[in-house]
């Protein structure tokens, strides 16, 4: 098999959802035998850690703290108020000097997988100029979304100072494609190939430098008016397991789920906020069990709850575990749920959630929900999991969802492998 050593994987936009994608077909590249550098958000090094400690095929780790200076504009965002947002950029070069932790794993098949997190100056999380304050609503990003645009041009073109340092790159960026174009040019990004995760993806005009990684089941039929089930949709990218193997469940919360029939009740991370208020919603029962994922609660729980405080590594056997899932409908556990063959209740925050849940229950595999409407009025929620347990649910076929399963195990058993042929194509090749 062909190796590659000169491609970078720019992932420094977006969620935990957005970044795995990236982040796993890096260490696939690099299990494989060739060299890959990622660039990445300061947040998301602690998943990345965590991963690489239960990764296969890799012999060791080094880390680095470097210092090098970058120079970048002064850009300035200008909100959406009335038309699109805009980025008007200063002519003058600021310089900074800059911090990264650099972390290098090594695989047995002489690959690398080399990541840059940069530490200095503080700000370079995506989040911190985003609010997520309303539910029903996306993600909006504040005024100060140009110092952003501005710290991450210094990085990049601190990085890029480096001798041979990878010259193709490869960006995830979730926005509309006038957005990102947008941004691109305001960090100094110059990409060969552009990942495409969530579904706002699907309405590019351009598709030439594109590999959408969406599922052709369950990807929605139309968005904003526009027909796009012509797009190629390659699948949804998932954890390799020779690479990373499956994680067991801890034996708390394997106990949990087995002692009854249980509920999973996880929500995407722009909506994680609101998991308390589905907790105060849904009574406490002696019939089953309900395991609330990411939630610290520090209240009395009700008879058959269960907090587990933080992410959960072994979702896949979690879901595999339960009777049913409660989620939030990111393209990601949208795909894994259905996938591990287990009927759910999607709670959508913000209008793509809400095309994934939309369209799960027209394919009679889910029910959907607003979260907005379930936090105004929860009567409907509550009664959809008791009708479930009772035997009395009506709102999904277990034939469809059986061959629903059957073809995304298909699906996604090719996807890493085609979105990883396509970075040695682009790539030179040894």
């Amino acid at each position: 098999m062909t190796s590659c050593k000169n491609i970078c994987i720019v992932a420094n936009m977006g969620t935990l959802g957005d970044f795995k994608p990236a982040f796993l077909a890096a260490a696939f590249l690099a299990f494989e035998g060739s060299c890959v550098v990622v660039i990445a958000q300061p947040k998301h090094e602690e998943f990345v850690v965590q991963k690489m400690d239960t990764a296969m095929g890799f012999v060791h780790r080094e880390e680095e703290h470097l210092q090098l200076d970058g120079v970048y504009h002064q850009h300035t965002f200008i909100l959406p108020k009335g038309g699109p947002p805009d980025v008007r950029s200063g002519e003058e070069w600021l310089r900074i000097a800059y911090h990264f932790k650099k972390l290098t794993y090594a695989s047995m098949k002489g690959g690398s997988l080399v990541l840059y997190f940069p530490t200095v100056p503080r700000g370079m999380n995506e989040d911190e100029y985003q609010n997520v304050s309303e539910v029903g609503k996306a993600a909006v990003k504040k005024a100060t979304f140009g110092v952003f645009l501005s710290s991450w041009q210094g990085a990049f073109s601190a990085l890029k100072s480096q001798e041979n340092f990878p010259n193709i790159f490869v960006t995830n960026c979730y926005d509309r494609e006038p957005n990102m174009a947008m941004f691109d040019e305001a960090m100094g990004l110059s990409n060969s190939l552009k990942l495409r995760v969530g579904h706002l993806g699907l309405v590019d005009v351009d598709l030439s430098d594109k590999w959408h990684a969406n599922s052709n089941l369950l990807a929605p039929c139309e968005l904003f008016g526009k027909d796009v089930t012509s797009v190629k949709k390659q699948g949804v990218i998932v954890e390799p397991n020779n690479v990373f193997p499956a994680q067991s469940l801890s034996d708390d919360v394997a106990n949990f789920l087995e002692a009854k029939p249980s509920v999973v009740v996880v929500l995407s991370s722009v909506s994680v906020q609101w998991i308390q208020a589905i907790q105060n919603l849904l009574p406490g029962s002696d019939d089953y069990h309900v395991l609330f994922v990411n939630n610290t609660s520090t209240e009395p729980l009700k008879a058959g709850h269960f907090c587990f405080p933080g992410p959960l590594a072994a979702l896949e056997a979690a879901f595999a575990s339960a009777s049913l899932v409660v989620h939030g409908g990111s393209v990601g556990v949208s795909e894994q749920v259905v996938r591990s063959g287990t009927p759910s209740i999607c709670l959508s925050s913000m209008s793509e959630q809400e095309f994934n849940g939309e369209r799960l229950e027209a394919l009679q595999l889910a029910k959907h929900f607003k979260l907005a409407d379930v936090l105004r009025d929860g009567a409907g929620l509550v009664s959809t999991i008791e009708s479930f347990f009772e035997g009395k649910a009506s709102f999904y076929n277990s034939v469809v969802l059986r061959d629903a399963k059957e073809e995304l195990t298909h699906e996604s058993f090719g996807a890493l492998p085609s979105f990883c042929e396509c970075l040695r194509t682009l790539g030179k090749f040894e």
